[in-house]
């Protein structure tokens, strides 16, 4: 490689991670559920599964999840109950990172670095399609998860926990680390979903152009 040659920095990240039932890590994300924002932001090493890949955030969005962009302290309390029972009933939680190149979402026109405004409502859309192909077959196992927006200066990134309320008892007899593990079909799936849903936001403008017209 000449030096002229630049590193090639991937425009989006997806990561996935996992920890048992008994894990540190469950316990304190569960107990920063119901936490103010500023509270989970200064805490997030507590229950990230990711100290060694990103530090704290400068500043994180509130919870949404599959349903809600915002959510209620009656939904939030009925959230932190759902991932309480699923810790009793010996789930796992699997913990997804999706980090962006905050240059790509300058380029692209979702984060403005002038009033540092991101267009959350269309990340949320992102991360919805993605998850969705966890249950796309169905959903017996009653998964549910919540999700978080975090500002850094280099990768804004999304952090998203989901458990099981009902894991299969099959399951229930492996090891951890093979209970946790996503078959790699999926893992691809839900990044492709996740990056062609921003992509279509160029299609979007191509067919409003032509209806201006």
């Amino acid at each position: 490689m000449s030096k002229d040659d630049k590193k090639i920095i991937p425009a989006i990240v997806h990561k996935v991670r996992w920890v048992s039932c008994g894990s540190k890590k469950f316990k304190s994300y569960i107990d920063y559920i119901d936490r103010d924002e500023a509270t989970r932001n200064y805490n997030f090493d507590d229950f990230s599964l990711y100290n060694d890949y990103m530090g704290n955030p400068e500043k994180s969005g509130s919870l949404f999840t599959e349903k809600n962009d915002y959510m209620t302290k009656k939904e939030i309390k009925e959230l932190k109950k759902n991932f309480e029972l699923a810790q009793k009933n010996k789930s796992m939680m699997w913990q997804d990172v999706f980090s962006f190149n905050n240059d790509w979402l300058i380029e692209n026109g979702y984060f403005n670095p002038k009033t540092k405004v991101l267009d959350e409502a269309k990340i949320r859309n992102a991360i919805r399609k993605s998850m969705g192909e966890l249950t796309k077959d169905g959903n017996e196992n009653e998964l549910i998860w919540s999700a978080s927006i975090h500002y850094n200066t280099k990768h804004i990134h999304v952090h998203v926990a989901s458990v099981e309320l009902k894991p299969n008892k099959e399951n229930l007899k492996k090891d951890f680390r093979e209970r946790g593990k996503r078959k790699m079909k999926v893992i691809k799936t839900m990044k492709s979903k996740f990056i062609n849903d921003l992509r279509n936001r160029d299609e979007f403008y191509k067919e409003l152009d032509v209806l201006v017209r």
